[in-house]
């Protein structure tokens, strides 16, 4: 635990150094998940007070290395789905931790919500779509946490510095839909379809609490291969989809030389998005392995590429 808690903390100790980021400040920088915590770990409990202190540390690192957003996870942290909130009595207590370490080092967030944990789905419900009193229910849970969160001054959290201004609905729905990345085969589980309709409830009861919020679709996991780029083409021909978002949110990654990932990934979307603003929401490259092209000049090149792209 103590060695997963304190990686970003370790890179920023190195900046108080000899060492500093300097030049311009790049405003579109962020770091995905940048204050977390396991829940593995949240179960073999842990102090309040330790909790808030090891958010903060990484909170602080994240500012110090020049981040400027972070992303909140429905399955990573703080965990803000409907079906955990019911089966926590419905409380906002981990969210609100998660913020307060966001808005404490001066972070953007962009918060995840949705009916069910982002990449586990199938592990909580065989049936994506809502029905009946559950959809009233998750539009209940949906509005509460936007009521919450947007600085109103009406039933806010205690200590809010400033209103959420950007929420996520769910996560990679075409990796739900194929259950693996190594499959490329559709199943009857959140369709392109079945997603639309969840990301335009949300929409509007995001909108119905705080109608100056911006919406971001959860963002599609591979566009750069086919099954993901027509799972992309399908859900943005659904009517009524691109109208409940502010915002294409997508992702890229890098498994192999190629350092064009991003740059596809956005001349795909950007064909589709009618005019929409598209968000890379998350992308890393190969850290470590026995490849040959992994080396410091390749992440360098694949870094550059992307901060240009966006």
């Amino acid at each position: 635990m103590g060695l997963w808690c304190q990686c970003l903390v370790a890179v920023a100790q190195q900046l108080t150094g000899a060492y500093r980021p300097r030049g311009p400040v790049i405003e579109v920088f962020g770091i995905n998940e940048a204050i977390s915590f396991p829940e593995k770990f949240e179960r073999r409990g842990v102090k309040l007070e330790v909790l808030r202190r090891l958010l903060d540390q990484q909170g602080q690192a994240a500012a110090q290395v020049g981040a400027r957003w972070t992303r909140g996870h429905t399955v990573a942290f703080p965990r803000l789905s409907w079906d955990r909130w019911e089966r926590e009595a419905r409380s906002f207590a981990r969210a609100d931790l998660w913020l307060q370490a966001v808005q404490r080092v001066g972070l953007e967030a962009v918060v995840m919500i949705g009916p069910w944990p982002g990449n586990k789905s199938r592990d909580f419900t065989s049936r994506y779509v809502l029905q009946g009193d559950a959809r009233e229910r998750y539009v209940e849970f949906v509005r509460a946490a936007v009521e919450r969160y947007d600085g109103d001054g009406l039933n806010d959290m205690p200590g809010l510095l400033r209103g959420v201004r950007f929420w996520e609905v769910d996560n990679e729905p075409d990796l739900k839909n194929s259950g693996s990345p190594r499959v490329s085969k559709r199943s009857n589980f959140c369709t392109p379809e079945q997603f639309a309709e969840i990301v335009i409830l949300t929409a509007r009861a995001i909108k119905s609490a705080d109608p100056g919020a911006r919406v971001l679709n959860g963002g599609l996991y591979r566009v750069t291969k086919e099954f993901g780029y027509r799972y992309l083409r399908d859900l943005l021909a659904v009517p009524g989809l691109l109208a409940a978002i502010d915002i294409l949110s997508v992702h890229a990654y890098h498994t192999g030389r190629d350092a064009g990932a991003v740059e596809l990934t956005l001349r795909r979307v950007q064909e589709l998005a009618r005019g929409k603003p598209v968000w890379l929401t998350e992308t890393s490259v190969p850290a470590a392995g026995k490849e040959s092209f992994l080396s410091p000049e390749w992440q360098a090149e694949i870094l550059a590429r992307t901060v240009i792209l966006a």
